[in-house]
């Protein structure tokens, strides 16, 4: 079906081919762990939940190691349910977590291996099984969370995504990109980003969570934040959607305008 998510993606990669271009995307997911279980949730009426640990611990070792079953799981059989992960770490916030699952094309139509997209949907049944057997309750809360999908363009013929040939490693196709989404049509795409009234919740000055267009090198403030590295690591994070995004909808709206050339922009 046209409106099928899924399919809405599928049309703007199309687009994308004929410009000569492959999209590349992976996608950082944030979410709380609890020391629940849907009874204990039920007796406190859904208010109040006890996080897993308390405080807030960024990149923690010795909060990982806390939940070390939990976190070893994670990492081993997420990879066995289909969804590779790349990075797992403790997250600012009272029992959060965060897993970037590995980085491959915006959509892998008939490959062996699930499309990046789909990874993200199993990623969020995977980790609901996993809390359970580990007597937690896993929940995202776009108040306060939201997932940043990195991105990158490469042209079909070249083997890496970007080739650093302009300032912070930038090529001409990458500023165009940035341009695009980043620049002139952020706003536009802003249903696709943040669909629902919660969403807004977390677009608050000092939140962690850009509230204006804006793009920076390795600002995390930036609505758009360029990673320069090797040729083969340069890529554009977009910091914009929230928790409960549609990952079909948000990737699309990220590659829709770009790269942004005077004459696809229109």
């Amino acid at each position: 079906m046209p409106i099928c998510p899924r399919q809405v993606l599928k049309r703007v990669l199309k687009r994308a081919e004929k410009l000569g271009v492959m999209p590349m995307c992976g996608m950082e997911f944030e979410w709380f762990n609890f020391a629940e279980t849907p009874q204990s949730w039920a007796d406190k009426k859904a208010c109040g939940p006890t996080t897993i640990t308390p405080g807030m611990f960024g990149y923690s070792l010795l909060r990982a190691n806390a939940n070390r079953d939990f976190f070893a799981a994670l990492m081993i059989e997420m990879g066995d349910f289909g969804v590779p992960i790349e990075g797992l770490h403790t997250e600012t916030g009272p029992g959060v977590y965060e897993a970037a699952i590995l980085f491959s094309e915006a959509l892998e139509a008939g490959r062996p291996r699930d499309p990046v997209q789909d990874r993200r949907q199993g990623n969020r049944r995977a980790l609901r099984h996993h809390a359970e057997l580990h007597g937690q309750m896993e929940r995202a809360l776009s108040g306060l969370l939201g997932p940043h999908p990195p991105v990158a363009v490469r042209r079909q013929e070249e083997p890496r995504s970007t080739i650093a040939k302009g300032a912070n490693g930038m090529s001409k196709l990458f500023e165009s990109y940035l341009a695009g989404p980043g620049r002139r049509h952020c706003m536009e795409l802003a249903p696709m980003y943040w669909p629902t009234i919660n969403s807004y919740k977390r677009l608050v000055d000092g939140f962690w969570a850009p509230v204006k267009p804006t793009w920076g090198v390795d600002n995390r403030t930036a609505s758009f934040r360029v990673i320069a590295g090797s040729p083969k690591s340069t890529r554009l994070e977009t910091r914009c959607p929230g928790a409960d995004m549609n990952p079909y909808l948000a990737a699309a709206a990220v590659h829709r305008r770009g790269p942004a050339t005077a004459s696809s922009a229109r």
